[in-house]
């Protein structure tokens, strides 16, 4: 599941995109934050919005002042099967517990998922347009956030084989980065973080 938030009206995030994939505060947050010239937004990899290890909260426009406009957000998902009542996971503030880890369903939370999935990716457009333009050049040096963007999981762990979006030039359904594939995004910056509710004790709902 995601959420979209793309080229936001707002003067002080115009222009913006947001593309968010929930998740868990465990092992050591790696987040990142959203920063494009308006505006500066903490993420980490629990899915949990704006509130920094600071403890700061969201800086609002312009990107340097010291004013705060949102405290803190994390989305919400609820969803129904046939016979069975809704279910719900929505952390708040992760009093008690908590109800998203980070990183896809697995059959196993090793060193290597967790250094893998403990974190954001941090994609621009203007990056973007540059591995399209440059990737065949021999003097390329590609993007971290684009050689590592997650577009497969460990299918030999559980996990999904397509995780993240995008754009697949050949069509063969294969994240080739060096072959010209690029992340998917929406606006002129986006986050990305993946998570799931299988792995956790539901502490909030």
């Amino acid at each position: 599941m995601c959420l979209h938030m793309s080229q936001l009206k707002k003067t002080y995030a115009k222009g913006l995109a947001l593309l968010l994939f929930g998740a868990s505060t465990a092992y050591g947050q790696q987040g990142d934050y959203l920063s494009n010239g308006y505006l500066n937004a903490y993420v980490d990899p629990s899915g949990m919005l704006f509130n920094s290890p600071e403890n700061e909260g969201f800086s609002n426009f312009p990107q340097t002042g010291n004013k705060r406009t949102l405290y803190n957000a994390h989305p919400w998902f609820a969803g129904q099967t046939q016979g069975n009542p809704w279910q719900l996971a929505g952390d708040t503030y992760k009093q008690q517990g908590r109800d998203f880890d980070f990183g896809p369903i697995s059959n196993s939370r090793n060193s290597t998922y967790n250094s893998r999935y403990n974190r954001v990716w941090v994609v621009d457009q203007a990056t973007i347009n540059s591995h399209i333009l440059n990737f065949r050049l021999p003097s390329y040096i590609m993007p971290e956030a684009i050689a590592q963007w997650p577009a497969h999981g460990d299918t030999s762990n559980g996990e999904a084989f397509l995780l993240a979006p995008f754009v697949d030039v050949n069509n063969n359904d294969i994240y080739e980065p060096e072959e010209g594939d690029y992340p998917q995004i929406r606006g002129t910056q986006a986050l990305l973080f993946i998570c799931n509710e299988v792995s956790t004790n539901h502490g909030q709902s």
